[in-house]
């Protein structure tokens, strides 16, 4: 982790300093494809949902002339950090939306395109935040987001996940357990895309490689990152502290910061 981060410990603080600094690199293969993807069209007004940095949020909204890029996050002091984080890379075709739960405050058919970047892991209810996705998308639109992949392909996330059971008192993952920080193995995810009527569903598995360093200092984001709703529902904030030290352990002693660290996640897409 950075040296001048090591001594932060109010979540909020945590989440700005990176954020003024980062948009987390390696995850830009990531971006691409799903950039790709969705091909924005100069006029578009599309929804990113749990916007993390807003990196992938500026990228879509560089590409719209006259279009609109909609962020609707959890957390009021990321939309805040967004915000100010745009006006610096002067991106203004940004608006944000706070939620408070996996409702989406829209009309139906609202969104010529609906995207997440790993961002559904921070909601309770994933099956009903899908359906809303799928519901503001106007006919023909285009949804894509990405869930973490499997933990045997993500090294780190093996500890994380561990970690998790071992403080709920969880004795392996399953469908009906907490979704923080979920991977593919444990979210039906085509089946709630098609369930919700989205059509064609593709899944491809995106690939990457990332410093121990780096994953250093995504971890400390992850955990500034969540909110009262998602800790309330999913784990006890006490539990989610132990969580953070021993990921931020494991990190150390295990890599070096020059480990190479195999990291993917999975690309769900398709039309409405």
């Amino acid at each position: 982790m950075r040296k001048h981060l090591d001594h932060i410990e109010n979540k909020e603080e945590v989440m700005f300093a990176v954020e003024s600094e980062s948009d987390f690199g390696f995850l830009n293969t990531h971006t691409e494809e799903m950039v790709g993807y969705l091909k924005p069209r100069e006029s578009e007004v599309i929804l990113d949902i749990g916007a993390g940095t807003g990196d992938h949020s500026m990228n879509l909204a560089r590409k719209l002339s006259t279009g609109r890029v909609i962020i609707a996050d959890l957390s009021k002091q990321k939309l805040s950090a967004i915000e100010e984080r745009a006006k610096s890379h002067q991106v203004y075709n940004l608006d944000t939306c706070g939620l408070i739960s996996s409702t989406l405050p829209f009309a139906d058919q609202t969104f010529d395109a609906v995207t997440s970047r790993l961002g559904l892991m921070y909601f309770s209810n994933i099956e009903l935040l899908v359906t809303e996705m799928v519901r503001v998308l106007k006919p023909s639109g285009r949804l894509s987001i990405t869930l973490w992949n499997t933990s045997d392909h993500n090294l780190w996330m093996s500890h994380l996940h561990a970690s998790l059971i071992r403080h709920q008192g969880i004795t392996e993952p399953s469908l009906s357990t907490s979704k923080l920080f979920c991977s593919v193995d444990q979210v039906p995810m085509a089946r709630y895309l098609r369930v919700a009527g989205l059509k064609g569903v593709v899944e491809r598995i995106v690939k990457w490689n990332a410093l121990t360093a780096e994953m250093q200092e995504y971890w400390p984001y992850l955990y500034a990152s969540m909110t009262p709703v998602a800790v309330d529902t999913l784990i006890g904030q006490s539990e989610l502290s132990k969580v953070n030290e021993e990921i931020i352990n494991d990190l150390n002693s295990m890599y070096s910061e020059s480990a190479v660290l195999e990291t993917s996640a999975v690309h769900f897409y398709g039309q409405k």
